[in-house]
């Protein structure tokens, strides 16, 4: 009996000394896991472990971001601590941590994304403006363009990392899904509509957010030469530079917009972009375009009413939708008359008090929609869509 005591003794010690007993007096520390810009919180529990405990850390599949991927975990926001593969096994240290979650742009992920090429030349550039027809023969280089209006869902994808990364925009021109749609919420159902509700200073400092992100030089300026990055500095804004030798996102000028629109000038200016007829001609527009006939004047109650997934139409001879009708679209220049003499890549006057406009929307009148015509707003107040433009280089 005595000899079974000290063996039960003995494999008592042996447990202590091993470690299979709690020690009452060891210390839990906690792993914050931060997933700022993910699509929804996680699900996981909170991790509170001892010192040296090996825990596995979230893996690519456990966390998801819309346009990124998990490419890892770090000490320190910005990535300049120490860092960990998705899915690697971590030792908890003897304090309170936290690991910050680091997204790699994913490009391949996003749909509606692509540029045309358009091949530079000389035509006639007609235009409408202010009641008055205006022509005057216009060379351009080459230069790509967005094929489709810029969708919510890219808006956002870039939205939110800009706001991560020192941006800021007008909070009153916050991007909408649509139109009718939700403003500046995680992409739904109508995430490949245009987006709507974007002023002119805001697009600009959008474009070089998505030039950074994307790795590329961004186009627009201070005056100091630095890069645009608070869209509610409506003076910096309004005199911005264009970096014409920057190989990011743009808008388009207005002539490159037109250029673009009319087949490289091919096209009357009282056509609609991809139509075979004037805008008289509503059989030909519908194929065309969505305008007020049949995504206004159908009503609010109608499944048609508003703007609609970009691309449902047929396109120009380019291979671009939504030309015309849809949603408006943003242009660089200042507003005002064309000139009547010919020029060599015009991109409107110096100053101005309005920004052009270009392509109609849902809810305007055939006219309206004819690759010719031209209107304005305001670029403080004044809202709409847009399509990117880059060179060629």
């Amino acid at each position: 009996m005595k000899k079974c005591a000290a063996l039960l003794l003995v494999f008592f010690l042996v447990f202590v000394i091993s470690g299979c007993f709690d020690d009452p007096d060891e210390e839990d520390y906690f792993l914050n896991l931060v997933v700022t810009g993910a699509d929804s919180d996680p699900d996981w529990e909170d991790i509170y472990e001892h010192e040296g405990t090996a825990v596995d850390l979230p893996g690519a599949d456990d966390v998801s971001r819309l346009g990124f991927t998990l490419s890892g975990w770090n000490t320190e926001e910005d990535g300049s601590g120490t860092s960990y593969l998705p899915g690697a096994s971590f030792t908890m240290p003897g304090e309170d941590i936290a690991l910050y979650a680091q997204w790699t742009f994913a490009p391949e992920t996003i749909t509606y994304t692509d540029l045309v090429a358009v091949t530079g030349g000389t035509y006639t550039h007609t235009d409408t403006s202010n009641y008055q027809t205006h022509s005057f023969t216009h060379t351009l280089d080459a230069y790509r363009i967005g094929m489709y209006e810029l969708t919510y869902e890219l808006w956002y994808i870039v939205y939110t990392w800009a706001c991560e990364n020192g941006y800021e925009f007008d909070i009153d021109h916050l991007g909408a899904e649509g139109h009718p749609g939700t403003y500046g919420q995680l992409p739904g159902s109508d995430k490949y509509e245009p987006v709507q509700n974007i002023g002119w200073c805001d697009a600009i400092v959008w474009c070089n957010a998505y030039s950074e992100l994307s790795g590329y030089s961004p186009v627009y300026l201070s005056t100091e030469e630095t890069v645009l990055r608070d869209a509610t500095d409506i003076n910096a804004c309004n005199q911005a530079l264009w970096d014409h030798g920057a190989n990011g996102y743009r808008l388009p000028s207005d002539a490159e917009w037109q250029f673009a629109a009319s087949n490289r000038g091919g096209l009357p200016y009282n056509y609609p972009s991809g139509s075979n007829a004037t805008y008289h001609n509503e059989a030909a527009n519908v194929l065309v375009a969505w305008y007020r006939s049949n995504a206004y004047a159908v009503g609010q109650t109608d499944p048609d009413y508003g703007t609609h997934r970009v691309g449902t139409k047929n396109s120009n001879l380019l291979g671009l939708y939504d030309m015309s009708g849809n949603s408006a679209e943003l242009c660089w220049d200042w507003y005002a008359d064309s000139p009547t003499d010919a020029q060599t890549n015009y991109c409107g006057p110096e100053t101005g008090t309005r920004r052009v406009l270009r392509g109609g929307s849902y809810g305007d009148y055939p006219q309206n929609i004819i690759v010719g015509a031209r209107f304005s707003l305001d670029p403080a107040t004044g809202s709409a869509g847009y399509r990117l433009a880059r060179n060629t280089q």
